[in-house]
C-alpha cells in the first residue's frame, strides 16, 4: 500500500488535494476521535510528511514502480470462435471513416440544409408577420411580371 493509498488519492493530485484528505482522514481516525485508529492515524501522519513536501515526494516517486498501462492486451485464443468455420471479418474504424467521408459530397450537402433552414425560418416568419407575407407575396409577383416581359 501506497502512501497516495493512504491518503486515498491519485499520484498526480495536488498539494491541496493531499491536505484536504489528510485532515478529512485524520478527522474519522485520530485516536481522540469515537471510531479512532492510532496506528492508521500514524500511517496518515507518515503519507502525509513524505507527500506535502516537494522534495521527499519526488524522492518517494522514484521508489514506487511504474503504473500498470491503462488497456491490456486481450488474448482472443482464450476466447473460441462460436462459429470456427465462419471466417472473422476484421475491418480497420480508419478506413471506414474515409469511405464515409469520401462518400459524403459535403458541400451540397451543407447546401442543401442551408436551404431547408432557411425555408423553415422564412415560413415561421411569415406565419407569426402576416404583413412580412403579404409584403413576400408582393415581391414575388413583381419577379413574375419581370420574367415574363
Amino acid at each position: 500500500m501506497t502512501h497516495y493509498d493512504t491518503l486515498q488519492v491519485s499520484r498526480t493530485a495536488s498539494q491541496e488535494v493531499i491536505e484536504a484528505s489528510w485532515k478529512a482522514l485524520l478527522r474519522v481516525h485520530h485516536p481522540d476521535a469515537q471510531s479512532g485508529n492510532e496506528e492508521y492515524a500514524r500511517k496518515l501522519n507518515e503519507a502525509h510528511d513524505i507527500l506535502s513536501d516537494p522534495k521527499k515526494r519526488k524522492a518517494y516517486d522514484t521508489t514506487l514502480k511504474p503504473r500498470p498501462a491503462q488497456t491490456i492486451p486481450v488474448d482472443e485464443s482464450a476466447y473460441p470462435a462460436a462459429y470456427p468455420d465462419v471466417p472473422r471479418i476484421r475491418f480497420d474504424p480508419g478506413e471506414l471513416y474515409q469511405e464515409v467521408v469520401a462518400a459524403i459530397d459535403l458541400p451540397k450537402a451543407i447546401e442543401s440544409a442551408l436551404e431547408q433552414a432557411s425555408r423553415a425560418v422564412l415560413g415561421r416568419i411569415i406565419r407569426e408577420n402576416p404583413i412580412v407575407g403579404q409584403i413576400l407575396d408582393a415581391a414575388q409577383k413583381q419577379a413574375k411580371e419581370k420574367q415574363r416581359k
